[in-house]
């Protein structure tokens, strides 16, 4: 069991696993189901894999909450489909408009960018963020001059980019104001230092 002071967004592309958590939520999640834990305060989850068919891979992208003891919630978006093929999809944000709502000034998109074509990233909230381009699979070459493989990633600001896909790739984007509040009183996972 891990005790929780994070906001964790679960971001599985093959596997599936089963959630419980003190706040009595049990759920299988998977490539078209993801889930946040918004926690500011105590909690504590676990998620046991299910099945040998396919073996687990994915992200758990653990992010500071904004404020002290916020209220625990565990949201959960089922997907239309797998893949956004060559166009940015926005999964979650600090605005209310999206169905995963972090409290911290973060923004994070997916894409599968199919072999051949390009893409720039996406028109941003605002200016001066910091954005984390991450291939979860496939290859890249950002700018004509970058090769990026399968778990790399790169990260820029205030410059314009341009993503070539030597073959499909699946891409995630984190997008992130430095400048934004956070609380910062505790290590993650609730390790107190």
């Amino acid at each position: 069991m891990n005790y929780l002071y994070d906001e964790i967004f679960s971001y599985f592309k093959t596997g599936q696993a089963e959630h419980s958590d003190s706040e009595g939520f049990v759920k299988t999640i998977g490539k078209k189901i993801l889930m946040l834990m918004k926690a500011g305060k105590s909690f504590y989850h676990e998620e046991k894999i299910m099945g040998q068919d396919e073996p687990m891979e994915g992200l758990q992208i653990f992010i500071r909450p904004s404020k002290k003891d916020l209220n625990p919630e565990v949201v959960f978006l089922d997907l239309e489909t797998i893949h956004s093929e060559n166009k940015w999809r926005l999964l979650a944000s600090p605005e209310p408009a999206t169905t995963f709502q972090f409290s911290s000034q973060i923004w994070l998109y997916d894409m599968k960018l199919l072999q051949g074509n390009s893409s720039e990233i996406p028109e941003l909230p605002k200016s001066n963020l910091t954005v984390l381009l991450y291939v979860f699979q496939g290859s890249v070459q950002v700018n004509d001059t970058i090769d990026l493989r399968k778990k790399e990633s790169i990260v820029f600001k205030n410059e314009p980019i341009v993503i070539n896909a030597s073959e499909d790739a699946e891409l995630v984007l984190f997008v992130t104001d430095e400048d934004g509040e956070i609380y910062k009183d505790v290590m993650y996972s609730g390790n107190q230092m």
